[in-house]
């Protein structure tokens, strides 16, 4: 009813760039529940199923403006591809949104490069250090998925410390 309403009331506002579904879905209730799960366990055919009612309900009313989905787990380029049952959606015109951290953890929590690389792991990667790859591997999950399924996707959020050029090496 949501995105039914919205798009009635904006499909033909000349500033409308696209219907944005979810920031960063997370923590959905495990199954057969009704609470957030708070960090695991979650039933991740949640979120698929949302999303695809909401573009439903917009493509009744407007046919053309971009969607765009983003993903479970904080929309994570590393989950895209194999967290998210239910995708790719049906439906033109789909963006698939990811967002991209590149301390050791990808959670934008940790700030010192050396610290980063001391612990040894890269999230989506494994027990390996981060390094100047780091950036390109994580987001390559999400492209790969997204060029076997022909899809488009877009970065919309990345996090990185601007007082270490180290950080901005890793993320090209």
């Amino acid at each position: 009813d949501v995105w039914g309403g919205a798009a009635r009331r904006w499909k033909d506002h000349p500033g409308l760039g696209g219907y944005g579904l979810m920031n960063e879905p997370h923590d959905l209730p495990r199954p057969g529940q009704l609470q957030e799960s708070e960090g695991g366990g979650e039933d991740l055919a949640i979120w698929p199923a949302y999303a695809r009612a909401a573009v439903e309900a917009i493509r009744k009313v407007d046919p053309r403006t971009t969607i765009y989905v983003a993903g479970n787990e904080w929309s994570s380029a590393m989950a895209m591809a194999d967290r998210n049952p239910g995708f790719p959606l049906q439906g033109e015109n789909l963006v698939y949104e990811v967002h991209l951290y590149l301390d050791a953890a990808s959670n934008g929590h940790a700030f010192d490069f050396d610290t980063e690389v001391k612990k040894g792991f890269s999230a989506g990667i494994g027990r390996r250090a981060i390094d100047m790859d780091t950036g390109a591997r994580r987001l390559a999950m999400a492209a790969d998925w997204a060029r076997e399924h022909k899809l488009r996707l877009a970065l919309t959020e990345v996090g990185m410390p601007l007082d270490d050029p180290r950080w901005q090496e890793v993320f090209h």
